[in-house]
Protein backbone atom coordinates (compact mmCIF):
# COMPACT_ATOMS: atom_id res chain seq x y z
CA UNK A 1 0.00 0.00 0.00
CA UNK A 2 1.09 3.58 -0.67
CA UNK A 3 2.83 5.42 2.36
CA UNK A 4 0.80 8.72 1.69
CA UNK A 5 -0.29 11.13 4.60
CA UNK A 6 -4.31 10.63 3.90
CA UNK A 7 -4.71 14.73 5.20
CA UNK A 8 -2.90 16.16 2.67
CA UNK A 9 -4.62 14.46 -0.14
CA UNK A 10 -6.80 16.22 -1.74
CA UNK A 11 -10.49 15.02 -2.24
CA UNK A 12 -11.91 14.75 -5.90
CA UNK A 13 -14.42 17.41 -5.03
CA UNK A 14 -11.00 19.61 -4.79
CA UNK A 15 -9.52 18.52 -8.41
CA UNK A 16 -9.72 20.57 -11.46
CA UNK A 17 -11.91 19.06 -14.53
CA UNK A 18 -8.60 18.53 -16.03
CA UNK A 19 -6.94 16.78 -13.59
CA UNK A 20 -10.09 14.42 -12.77
CA UNK A 21 -10.18 13.54 -16.45
CA UNK A 22 -5.96 12.75 -16.35
CA UNK A 23 -6.67 10.51 -12.97
CA UNK A 24 -9.51 8.88 -15.16
CA UNK A 25 -7.36 7.88 -18.36
CA UNK A 26 -4.74 6.77 -16.39
CA UNK A 27 -7.14 4.65 -14.49
CA UNK A 28 -8.56 2.64 -17.63
CA UNK A 29 -4.62 1.80 -18.55
CA UNK A 30 -3.33 1.55 -14.83
CA UNK A 31 -1.55 -2.07 -15.51
CA UNK A 32 0.39 -0.49 -17.88
CA UNK A 33 0.92 2.99 -16.61
CA UNK A 34 0.61 5.73 -18.74
CA UNK A 35 3.72 8.52 -20.20
CA UNK A 36 3.16 12.16 -19.90
CA UNK A 37 3.22 11.74 -24.09
CA UNK A 38 0.70 9.01 -24.07
CA UNK A 39 -1.62 11.93 -21.98
CA UNK A 40 -1.49 14.46 -23.94
CA UNK A 41 -2.89 12.45 -27.34
CA UNK A 42 -5.35 10.95 -25.09
CA UNK A 43 -6.48 14.51 -23.50
CA UNK A 44 -6.03 16.45 -26.73
CA UNK A 45 -3.89 19.14 -24.65
CA UNK A 46 0.05 19.98 -24.92
CA UNK A 47 2.11 17.95 -23.44
CA UNK A 48 3.49 21.10 -21.18
CA UNK A 49 0.08 21.42 -19.57
CA UNK A 50 -0.02 17.10 -18.70
CA UNK A 51 3.23 17.29 -17.09
CA UNK A 52 2.35 20.53 -14.72
CA UNK A 53 -1.03 18.20 -13.58
CA UNK A 54 1.17 15.09 -13.33
CA UNK A 55 3.98 16.61 -11.22
CA UNK A 56 1.37 18.16 -9.06
CA UNK A 57 -0.86 14.82 -8.98
CA UNK A 58 2.47 13.40 -7.77
CA UNK A 59 3.00 15.75 -5.24
CA UNK A 60 -0.16 15.23 -4.05
CA UNK A 61 0.38 11.69 -4.09
CA UNK A 62 -1.95 10.04 -6.60
CA UNK A 63 0.47 9.42 -9.06
CA UNK A 64 3.19 7.49 -9.18
CA UNK A 65 6.02 6.14 -11.30
CA UNK A 66 5.16 2.11 -12.42
CA UNK A 67 7.95 1.82 -15.04
CA UNK A 68 9.62 3.52 -17.97
CA UNK A 69 8.67 3.06 -20.98
CA UNK A 70 9.35 4.21 -25.18
CA UNK A 71 6.71 5.79 -26.56
CA UNK A 72 8.07 7.05 -30.42
CA UNK A 73 10.90 8.66 -28.82
CA UNK A 74 13.15 8.68 -26.00
CA UNK A 75 11.98 6.20 -22.75
CA UNK A 76 9.40 8.16 -20.84
CA UNK A 77 8.05 7.43 -17.39
CA UNK A 78 4.62 5.76 -17.64
CA UNK A 79 2.26 6.65 -14.31
CA UNK A 80 -0.44 4.83 -12.89
CA UNK A 81 -2.82 5.31 -9.72
CA UNK A 82 -1.55 5.56 -6.10
CA UNK A 83 -3.82 3.41 -3.42
CA UNK A 84 -5.59 6.88 -2.29
CA UNK A 85 -6.24 7.93 -5.64
CA UNK A 86 -8.16 4.83 -6.57
CA UNK A 87 -10.27 5.98 -3.24
CA UNK A 88 -11.60 8.96 -4.93
CA UNK A 89 -13.07 6.38 -7.29
CA UNK A 90 -16.65 5.57 -6.69
CA UNK A 91 -16.83 2.91 -4.08
CA UNK A 92 -19.96 0.90 -3.00
CA UNK A 93 -18.16 -0.34 0.57
CA UNK A 94 -21.46 1.05 2.44
CA UNK A 95 -23.95 -1.01 0.69
CA UNK A 96 -21.35 -3.86 1.18
CA UNK A 97 -21.04 -3.73 5.31
CA UNK A 98 -25.21 -2.84 5.50
CA UNK A 99 -25.62 -6.34 3.41
CA UNK A 100 -22.97 -7.63 6.08
CA UNK A 101 -24.68 -6.24 9.15
CA UNK A 102 -27.99 -7.34 7.86
CA UNK A 103 -26.76 -11.04 7.11
CA UNK A 104 -25.12 -10.78 10.13
CA UNK A 105 -28.29 -10.23 12.22
CA UNK A 106 -30.19 -12.70 10.33
CA UNK A 107 -27.65 -15.66 11.02
CA UNK A 108 -26.92 -14.84 14.47
CA UNK A 109 -29.53 -12.60 16.29
CA UNK A 110 -28.68 -9.18 17.58
CA UNK A 111 -26.25 -10.93 20.64
CA UNK A 112 -24.23 -12.05 17.44
CA UNK A 113 -24.14 -8.40 15.54
CA UNK A 114 -23.25 -7.06 18.72
CA UNK A 115 -20.08 -9.28 19.46
CA UNK A 116 -18.77 -9.09 16.12
CA UNK A 117 -19.06 -5.28 16.48
CA UNK A 118 -17.42 -5.57 20.17
CA UNK A 119 -14.94 -7.60 18.56
CA UNK A 120 -14.04 -5.46 16.09
CA UNK A 121 -13.43 -2.49 18.11
CA UNK A 122 -11.76 -4.32 20.86
CA UNK A 123 -9.04 -5.05 17.60
CA UNK A 124 -8.89 -1.55 16.53
CA UNK A 125 -8.49 -0.84 20.74
CA UNK A 126 -5.10 -2.95 21.10
CA UNK A 127 -3.44 -1.44 17.84
CA UNK A 128 -4.11 1.87 19.11
CA UNK A 129 -3.65 1.17 22.56
CA UNK A 130 0.43 1.44 22.51
CA UNK A 131 -0.33 5.34 21.74
CA UNK A 132 -1.93 6.20 24.41
CA UNK A 133 0.60 4.50 27.00
CA UNK A 134 1.24 6.51 30.41
CA UNK A 135 -1.37 9.19 29.31
CA UNK A 136 -4.31 10.46 32.06
CA UNK A 137 -6.97 12.53 32.20
CA UNK A 138 -6.88 15.48 29.35
CA UNK A 139 -3.88 14.27 27.90
CA UNK A 140 -5.29 10.77 27.23
CA UNK A 141 -8.88 12.59 25.80
CA UNK A 142 -6.61 14.53 23.88
CA UNK A 143 -4.67 12.01 21.92
CA UNK A 144 -8.05 9.86 21.62
CA UNK A 145 -9.27 13.14 19.97
CA UNK A 146 -6.06 13.31 17.84
CA UNK A 147 -6.87 8.96 16.65
CA UNK A 148 -10.70 9.88 15.91
CA UNK A 149 -9.54 12.67 14.00
CA UNK A 150 -7.16 10.27 11.89
CA UNK A 151 -9.88 8.19 11.75
CA UNK A 152 -11.95 10.37 9.55
CA UNK A 153 -14.39 11.48 12.33
CA UNK A 154 -13.44 15.29 12.45
CA UNK A 155 -13.27 14.98 16.27
CA UNK A 156 -12.56 17.31 19.28
CA UNK A 157 -12.19 18.24 22.37
CA UNK A 158 -15.00 21.07 23.58
CA UNK A 159 -14.66 23.27 26.75
CA UNK A 160 -16.38 20.78 29.10
CA UNK A 161 -14.00 17.69 28.29
CA UNK A 162 -16.34 15.80 25.88
CA UNK A 163 -15.17 14.56 22.88
CA UNK A 164 -17.15 15.68 19.80
CA UNK A 165 -17.38 13.98 16.55
CA UNK A 166 -18.40 15.74 13.64
CA UNK A 167 -18.37 13.64 11.18
CA UNK A 168 -20.13 10.50 11.53
CA UNK A 169 -17.51 8.08 9.79
CA UNK A 170 -20.97 5.32 9.62
CA UNK A 171 -23.33 7.70 8.91
CA UNK A 172 -25.20 5.51 6.16
CA UNK A 173 -24.85 2.61 7.85
CA UNK A 174 -26.48 4.23 11.14
CA UNK A 175 -29.05 5.53 9.25
CA UNK A 176 -30.53 1.68 8.79
CA UNK A 177 -29.04 0.74 11.93
CA UNK A 178 -27.56 2.22 15.08
CA UNK A 179 -26.03 -0.61 16.07
CA UNK A 180 -22.70 0.63 14.75
CA UNK A 181 -23.00 3.11 17.30
CA UNK A 182 -21.74 -0.05 19.83
CA UNK A 183 -18.74 -0.08 17.81
CA UNK A 184 -18.21 3.50 18.84
CA UNK A 185 -19.01 3.29 22.37
CA UNK A 186 -17.03 0.32 22.93
CA UNK A 187 -13.83 1.96 20.83
CA UNK A 188 -13.83 5.02 23.45
CA UNK A 189 -14.26 2.92 26.30
CA UNK A 190 -11.26 0.47 25.75
CA UNK A 191 -9.15 3.65 24.74
CA UNK A 192 -10.22 5.90 27.47
CA UNK A 193 -9.90 3.32 29.91
CA UNK A 194 -13.46 4.73 31.72
CA UNK A 195 -17.25 4.44 31.11
CA UNK A 196 -18.46 6.20 28.08
CA UNK A 197 -21.99 8.13 27.85
CA UNK A 198 -23.29 9.41 23.72
CA UNK A 199 -25.06 12.89 24.92
CA UNK A 200 -25.92 13.67 21.15
CA UNK A 201 -26.24 11.14 17.75
CA UNK A 202 -25.40 12.80 14.68
CA UNK A 203 -28.80 10.40 13.11
CA UNK A 204 -30.62 11.87 15.39
CA UNK A 205 -30.50 15.19 13.81
CA UNK A 206 -27.33 16.99 15.96
CA UNK A 207 -24.86 18.71 14.21
CA UNK A 208 -22.07 16.12 16.00
CA UNK A 209 -22.02 13.06 17.96
CA UNK A 210 -20.98 13.53 21.34
CA UNK A 211 -19.46 11.80 24.42
CA UNK A 212 -18.65 12.37 28.12
CA UNK A 213 -17.04 10.24 30.63
CA UNK A 214 -19.26 9.42 33.26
Amino acid sequence: MDQTDSRRIPTNRHLSEARWRLLGEVLRHRDRGQTVEELAEALAVSRNAVQQHVTSLERDGLLRVLGRRTTGGRPGRAFTLTDAALELFPRSYARLADDMLRNVRELFGESGLDRVLVKMADELADELEPRLAGKKGAERIAEVATILHELGYEASVDDGGRLRAANCVFHQLARSSQAVCRYDQVLLQRLLGDDVRQLACITEGTAACVFAMK
